[in-house]
């Protein structure tokens, strides 16, 4: 398969720094292609546009919402000339859906549905659009204008669960009972808040961490030490490791490294894991 190319556009300037980590354009070549999307307790849009047609009819491109994934995808890229993805930080994205995030974890909806007339006025910008550089500013001038519709006033619980998540990725073996504690709240309290903001609940979002941590420090050797690799990343010992491995990929570690490999690298894997 012909693998995509992506740039990934970093930083995210302004206020939306504080919900986007980043937003990515992948253009494809001609033919299929594969993508990689791995979990990570993020969630996202996407607007695609087709191969087909001519104008711009309602097939030829479209804006996703994307919550967060809790097992690897692979999905066929046939017919998609290119897509630009918005990832949100962990927490960041409740100023841009109005429903709690664990309600649309592992779903996929067009953008219309959370938006109304203003997902179908960008999808149109998007494809009447000159230039790629247009895209990106008619997407960053759409999520202005949705953060300020909330008055970019970010909620106790949002605030909690985001800095929780920031700590998880530093130290994704830190206990529920200490988490809540530092923030004040009671053990339900804090998984609730965690589990409305992030989209997944604390100890799900460790596993992703953990994930994430092997699968970059596999990435980092020709020949990857799995016993290492395992207590570097947070697993108790290399059988919880290929348990927890199996559980989000359906692969052992090593035949998931050699299947990213077998694609093209764990560059692809790992820049297009927000991309649907």
């Amino acid at each position: 398969m012909t693998g995509p190319q992506c740039i990934e556009r970093a930083p995210v300037c302004g206020g939306l720094s504080r919900f986007v980590e980043a937003i990515s354009v992948t253009q494809n070549a001609p033919g299929a292609s594969e993508r990689v999307l791995l979990p990570d307790g993020r969630a996202c849009f996407i607007f695609h546009v087709r191969e087909q047609g001519a104008g711009h009819g309602p097939d030829e491109g479209a804006v996703y919402a994307a919550g967060p994934r809790t097992h690897v995808r692979r999905k066929a890229i046939t017919d998609v000339r290119w897509s630009i993805a918005v990832r949100f930080r962990p927490g960041g994205a409740y100023p841009f859906f109005d429903a709690p995030l664990n309600q649309v974890m592992d779903k996929y909806l067009r953008l219309e549905e959370l938006w109304g007339g203003d997902g179908t006025r960008l999808r149109d910008r998007l494809l009447e659009a000159p230039t790629m550089g247009a895209r990106l500013g008619h997407v960053e001038d759409a999520l202005e204008a949705r953060m300020r519709r909330k008055d970019a006033t970010e909620p106790a619980s949002a605030k909690v669960a985001r800095l929780a998540a920031r700590l998880m990725s530093e130290e994704p073996a830190m206990r529920i009972d200490a988490l809540s504690h530092r923030f004040g709240l009671g053990p339900r309290q804090f998984l609730r808040i965690f589990d409305e903001s992030i989209g997944v609940g604390p100890k799900v979002f460790a596993r992703f961490v953990r994930f994430q941590r092997a699968i970059r420090a596999a990435e980092s050797s020709s020949a990857p030490h799995w016993v290492a690799i395992a207590g570097a990343a947070g697993y108790y010992d290399q059988a919880h490791m290929i348990a927890e491995f199996r559980r989000l990929s359906g692969m052992t570690p090593r035949a998931f490294v050699a299947s990213l490999r077998g694609d093209g690298g764990f560059n692809r894997a790992r820049e297009l894991r927000a991309v649907r």
